[in-house]
C-alpha cells in the first residue's frame, strides 16, 4: 500500500513515515500545500494524509481540488485544532475521516486500515498517461523516468533524476537544501544537506550548464535551488 503523506512539520514527516514504514506501508512525503496537490496529482496513492494548516495551499484547498478529478483515494485530514466547525469543514469538504492532533499512532493505524477496507478503489484519471515536466530544452519524461536535453537522452542515474523530478515540478520555486532532501533522499537518510549540492553540481554537468550563472538550476543563496522560470 502506497501513502502519500502532506504535512508541513518535518519531524511529523519523518514519524509518520517511519511509523508507517514499520507497519509494511510504502510512503512519500510532501513538504507544503503545493508540493502535496503536485504528488497527489501525479501519483497513484492508496490513501492520503493531508495537514489541514499548510503553507501556500491550505489543507482543505488541497482537499478540494484533489476531490475536483479524484473521488476515490482516501484521504485522512490531521489537525492540532480541536473546533467543531474545522472537523465538519473538512468532512464536507471530502476528507474520509478526521483526526485531532495529538493522537496516538495506534488510533492512525486503525482509522488507515478502516479507509483501506471501505475506500473505493480508483479508476484511471485522465491525463495520467504522458505525463511531462519541462523548460526549455529540457524535458522529464515521468513515465519511463527519462530525461532529455533538446531531445538527445541525459543518461541520469536515479537520484539525479529524482533530484530533478523534484525540482521542476516547482519550476521557479525556491526549494531549501532540507526540503529537497527530504523528498528526494528521504527520511531516513543519515547524511547532510551538502549532498545536494553535490548533485546539483552533477545535474549542472550533465545539462551542459556548469556556470552557475547559466545553470538552469539557479542557486538562492542561503537557502537552495530552484528551476529558472525563464531558461532556453
Amino acid at each position: 500500500m502506497h501513502v502519500l503523506i502532506v504535512d508541513h512539520q518535518p519531524k511529523t514527516r519523518r514519524r509518520l513515515m517511519k511509523e508507517l514504514g514499520r507497519s509494511g506501508y510504502r510512503t512519500e512525503a510532501a513538504f507544503d500545500g503545493r508540493d502535496g496537490l503536485d504528488k497527489a496529482m501525479k501519483g497513484k496513492w492508496d490513501l492520503i494524509l493531508l495537514d489541514a494548516k499548510l503553507p501556500g495551499l491550505s489543507g482543505l484547498e488541497v482537499l478540494a481540488r484533489i476531490r475536483n478529478l479524484d473521488e476515490h483515494t482516501p484521504v485522512i485530514m490531521l489537525n492540532a485544532a480541536k473546533s467543531l466547525s474545522d472537523k465538519v469543514a473538512g468532512l464536507d469538504g471530502g476528507a474520509d475521516d478526521y483526526l485531532v492532533r495529538p493522537f496516538a499512532m495506534e488510533e492512525l493505524l486503525a482509522r488507515i486500515r478502516r479507509c483501506l477496507r471501505t475506500g473505493t478503489a480508483a479508476p484511471p484519471r485522465q491525463g495520467d498517461a504522458g505525463r511531462k515536466l519541462g523548460t526549455g530544452g529540457l524535458l522529464v519524461d515521468m513515465d519511463n523516468r527519462e530525461a532529455f536535453l533538446y531531445g538527445q537522452s541525459l543518461r541520469l542515474t536515479t537520484k539525479e533524476y529524482d533530484l530533478l523530478s523534484c525540482l521542476l515540478s516547482h519550476r521557479g520555486q525556491a526549494l531549501s537544501r532540507d526540503q529537497i532532501l527530504d523528498s528526494v533522499w528521504g527520511y531516513d537518510f543519515e547524511g547532510g544537506p551538502k549532498i545536494v549540492d553535490v548533485y546539483v553540481g552533477y545535474l549542472r554537468k550533465k545539462t551542459g550548464s556548469g556556470g552557475k550563472s547559466s545553470s538552469v538550476i539557479e542557486t538562492v543563496r542561503g537557502f537552495g535551488y530552484r528551476i529558472r522560470r525563464e531558461y532556453k
